[in-house]
């Protein structure tokens, strides 16, 4: 889950099929992203504040971090 508490942030979301970009500006709207979604988070406004809630600890064999590899992972479903 992805919330801009401050300021705002676009999150461009990929599941290898499709594309689309969310803008996040509200502390009350928050954005879930699954397992097996590409994200990137840009466009940053001046003193933006991101706050990233997950399921799990983070651990950083959890994740892929090369989107030619991820699109193969998803082939491979």
């Amino acid at each position: 889950m992805l919330i801009a508490l401050s300021g705002s942030l676009e999150v461009q979301l990929d599941d290898s099929t499709r594309r689309k970009a969310h803008l996040l500006n509200r502390g009350y709207v928050g954005l879930y992203v699954p397992n097996m979604i590409w994200r990137e988070l840009e466009s940053f406004s001046t003193n933006a504040v991101c706050l990233i809630l997950a399921s799990e600890p983070y651990s950083e064999s959890d994740y892929v971090r090369d989107p030619d590899e991820f699109r193969a992972m998803q082939r491979a479903r």
